[in-house]
């Protein structure tokens, strides 16, 4: 895209060049007379002896061209020296890589300075974005001793909560993405009987995200049927996740078929996730024949409701999702860090000395619990719905049963299984876990872990 614009402007440069150049030699000018004399044109020095119109619109062009010129690299100049004073702040935030998204960082986080000569600035944070997740890595390894303070690295095609790499807090855009959907648009509209169909439609990672997440988050009830049908052409998710259990009453379905040779199976949907750009003659089908709610991946926000049905609505604006807040997903990092200390210190390890503060307690995670942590940080908020309708100020055995289908989702997603052990405790290297059985199965002590977690979370809102 740079190179192309670069190309453009060059063109324009050049445009009076040529003009003139024809001027001047259906003037009579000879090859060299004509060179000089188009070279002084962009000097505001214009030989008009005998004038023609190649060479009057050459003479006003090219000024024009000359200032334009000025006026980017003045702009350019300004914009570096304002960067540089801007480096001295301690709320300085490095923006480093080739991603088209970084404009949008850039404009919604101030103290953002834009780095374009691939050198690591000396500030106490970074945010690497590159066009893909092999570039981000590659740049970060170059220059992870030059690295000091908070880096934040988008990748587009991994997990966050697996990627081991020191002092890094990687964000994924479609995972803030598909976060923020179901907080916003819980499912509790959309109860009756406690049974929903819902559609995502797809061959994305984004599609992936809205599956995974919403499986993590969308637990309302013991009683719930929620059946997720994911329709897509790759298959990807269903070879990675044949084994997959919901411990609960909802299903999850995979669909081999192209959208348009499933209209029907779609349609019949209580709420339908579009995680791809749709044809609109596709998109008119669905609506005639859905009750349901239709939701439009709209990065750009550049829908326009033509279809006369008021339950299209759209999602995924990036200027919403690439925000200071989503990028370091603070609060939640720090829920996720005092629920991990309070456990550290009701269920310390016999090998480990006890942590004197959360982050020390949180530098002795795998990534893999880090993630486990805050996907239960990242719940609570469908939690406090929960506590906020059913009138509850407390934990009891169904918001603890609740928490441990969860808790065991997020360890099938991360293909973890079932399996007793000698030492009766979980076996990292195999992934195998004897707790990953229906809550009623646990033993008392177990099951006491689910509510103090959820206490802990309370406590830390300030509602217990």
């Amino acid at each position: 895209m740079k190179r192309f614009k670069k190309a453009g402007m060059l063109v324009i440069f050049l445009i009076p060049a040529l003009v003139g150049a024809i001027g001047h030699l259906i003037d009579g000018q000879t090859i060299p007379d004509t060179l000089y004399k188009v070279i002084k044109m962009y000097g505001f020095s214009a030989d008009t002896c005998k004038n023609n119109i190649f060479i009057e619109i050459a003479r006003w062009a090219a000024p024009l061209v000359t200032i334009s010129g000025l006026a980017l690299i003045l702009q350019r100049t300004f914009a570096r020296v304002v960067d540089f004073f801007r480096g001295f702040s301690k709320n300085a935030i490095a923006l480093y890589g080739d991603a088209t998204e970084k404009e949008i960082v850039l404009r919604n986080i101030n103290e953002t300075i834009n780095v374009t000569d691939g050198k690591v600035m000396d500030v106490n944070k970074h945010i690497i974005m590159f066009s893909s997740d092999e570039k981000a890595i590659e740049f970060y390894a170059e220059n992870k001793e030059k690295l000091r303070g908070e880096i934040f690295m988008m990748l587009e095609k991994s997990d966050g909560f697996t990627v081991e790499l020191d002092n890094v807090k990687v964000f994924n855009p479609y995972e803030i993405i598909a976060r923020r959907f179901w907080h916003k648009r819980d499912l509790r509209g959309l109860f009756e009987k406690d049974e929903m169909k819902i559609s995502i439609v797809g061959s994305n990672v984004l599609a992936r995200k809205m599956l995974t997440d919403g499986l993590l988050n969308n637990i309302y009830t013991l009683t719930q049927k929620v059946g997720y049908h994911l329709w897509s052409e790759d298959g990807f998710f269903e070879q990675a996740h044949a084994d997959f259990k919901t411990m609960n009453e909802d299903i999850v379905t995979y669909h081999s078929l192209k959208a348009q040779d499933a209209v029907f199976g779609i349609a019949e949907s209580d709420r339908i996730i579009f995680t791809e750009k749709v044809d609109n003659e596709l998109l008119f089908e669905i609506v005639k024949l859905t009750k349901g709610e239709i939701y439009l991946f709209d990065p750009k926000d550049t829908f326009v409701n033509i279809f006369g049905y008021d339950k299209i609505y759209t999602f995924g604006k990036l200027n919403n999702i690439l925000t200071e807040e989503n990028i370091s997903a603070k609060n939640t990092y720090t829920l996720a860090k005092e629920l991990n200390y309070d456990f550290a210190l009701k269920y310390p390890k016999k090998d480990e000395s006890v942590p004197t503060s959360a982050d020390e307690a949180w530098g002795r995670l795998n990534t893999f619990t880090k993630g486990s942590n805050v996907a239960s940080a990242d719940y609570h908020k469908i939690r406090l719905i929960v506590m906020t309708e059913t009138k509850k100020t407390k934990p009891d055995e169904v918001l603890c049963e609740m928490e441990h289908i969860r808790w065991c989702r997020y360890h099938y997603l991360n293909h973890w299984k079932y399996g007793e052990t000698e030492d009766g405790k979980k076996d990292e290297a195999k992934k195998i876990h004897p707790c990953l059985k229906p809550f009623g199965a646990l033993d008392p002590a177990t099951r006491l872990k689910d509510k103090d977690g959820i206490d802990t979370l309370l406590k830390l809102e300030g509602i217990l």
